[in-house]
């Protein structure tokens, strides 16, 4: 059963909140949710009156919590303590400092938003009961609030048929697809962003997820290394063998932008489609299922 315990999560810091328990009570009435922005692309209609809409598009939340530190000791210095270990978690050294980086907010239903910690502020402090008051908002990166990571991993096999034809010399490779077809199925109430990672040896990597595809064509990936696309990160990443970096180059132009890779709740076939010199190549796809609140 969930405790109604919050939890702001990033490298270095795990910080519970919202419960008497983690010495942090929510103050009645929070947390508040504001109604995310919305991101217009209208334009004012040429020579005439009035405008014609573009694409709408929805911005951030701001997650507002209101906090009482509460401890059975009349000494402020507790409550002093409480408010520092609060202020220097929610000033995000960790993340701060990286373009992209965010943290992790998990309500207690589980749900996860991410975003960055801000505006922390001590409002006042009730001295003789031993303690204060703490407001502090987390701004998300978008509108969702997800649900826990799934997976499925997708190995690849030689096609039906293909054969060997002699003489055979080592190593011997074969062009294949998926070994069975698997199926994502999506949850939730809104269309999920997809992550995918190619585990090599497999050359001209290429998935199909429905009517999405990822297609590296011309890239080569050996044993041991990786490509990975993060659509809610919006990063392709190759790391393995010694290297982490940007391979967003390697995308073919007939590629689903990586804004648009997301699928709607319902069930998706995969395919995976390439050449491999071993039975170890295989793709894995990624999604959390999106709520509209936590």
């Amino acid at each position: 059963m969930a405790v109604a315990e919050w939890t702001l999560t990033y490298p270095g810091t795990e910080l519970a909140f919202g419960s008497l328990a983690s010495g942090y009570g929510m103050v009645p009435g929070f947390p508040q949710v504001s109604t995310p922005d919305e991101l217009v692309d209208d334009a004012p209609r040429a020579r005439a009156d009035g405008v014609v809409f573009g694409r709408d598009y929805l911005g951030s939340m701001v997650v507002s919590f209101g906090l009482l530190t509460d401890y059975p000791s009349a000494a402020d210095v507790f409550a002093q303590e409480r408010v520092d270990t609060f202020m220097r978690a929610w000033r995000g050294d960790g993340i701060r400092d990286t373009p992209g980086a965010v943290a992790a907010l998990r309500a207690p239903s589980g749900r996860v938003a991410f975003g960055r910690p801000r505006r922390p502020s001590p409002t006042e402090r009730e001295t003789l009961l031993g303690r204060a008051r703490i407001a502090a908002d987390f701004v998300t990166e978008d509108p969702r609030w997800y649900g826990p990571e799934r997976t499925v991993s997708v190995p690849i096999a030689p096609s039906p048929g293909a054969g060997l034809v002699a003489p055979l010399v080592a190593p011997l490779v074969a062009v294949g697809t998926s070994a069975a077809a698997r199926v994502v199925t999506i949850e939730g109430e809104a269309r999920s962003p997809l992550w995918l990672r190619f585990n090599g040896p497999l050359v001209n990597p290429r998935a199909e997820i429905g009517a999405l595809l990822v297609d590296f064509a011309g890239a080569s990936l050996a044993e041991g290394e990786s490509i990975t696309v993060d659509a809610r990160a919006r990063t392709v990443l190759r790391s393995g063998l010694g290297y982490t970096g940007p391979a967003g180059g390697a995308l073919t132009g007939r590629s689903t932008p990586i804004s648009q890779l997301s699928l709607p709740p319902g069930q998706h076939e995969v395919i995976l489609r390439g050449t491999s010199s071993s039975g170890l190549a295989s793709v894995v796809v990624g999604w959390r299922d999106t709520f509209d609140s936590y």
